[in-house]
């Protein structure tokens, strides 16, 4: 079985990408479903509903970051320095898989990082980015 080239790169100064090395480990990419935001009418007299307008709503990225660090403080610093890429009001997010490469243009993300006693252990801080995104991506 091969290995899968999966990296998330959030775009800013300087860029940040996240894949399987460094201080910083790609552990979960997921995007939503497509959905849409859809304008109808019904009536008394006609069969189900009239379709007005439909367009496509905000999906969401998901993804699974693990923090990581020589000493735990050092994961500390790297989760800090991961938020403010996540915060802008408005940012661009590339995500490619095997070449495969897709940009999201971001609303300011949720951030989960709860805190495990055997994670700080082993100097690692798993956080999960919820990130709103535009249906547009190019």
């Amino acid at each position: 079985m091969s290995d899968l080239d999966a990296s998330v790169t959030f775009h800013g100064s300087p860029d940040l990408v996240i894949d399987l090395d460094d201080d910083y480990e790609l552990v979960s990419v997921v995007t939503s479903e497509r959905t849409w935001r859809r304008t109808t009418v019904e009536g008394p007299y006609m069969h189900g509903r009239a379709l007005v307008n439909a367009v496509l709503d905000v999906e969401t990225l998901t993804v699974q970051v693990r923090c990581k660090g020589a000493t735990w403080t050092q994961a500390q610093n790297n989760y800090q320095a991961l938020l403010p890429y996540v915060s802008a009001f408005s940012y661009q997010v590339t995500v490619s898989i095997d070449g495969y490469t897709t940009t999201y243009t971001c609303e300011p993300a949720d951030v989960s990082a709860p805190l495990d006693k055997f994670a700080a252990m082993a100097r690692r801080h798993l956080v999960t980015l919820t990130i709103p995104t535009s249906p547009i991506t190019t």
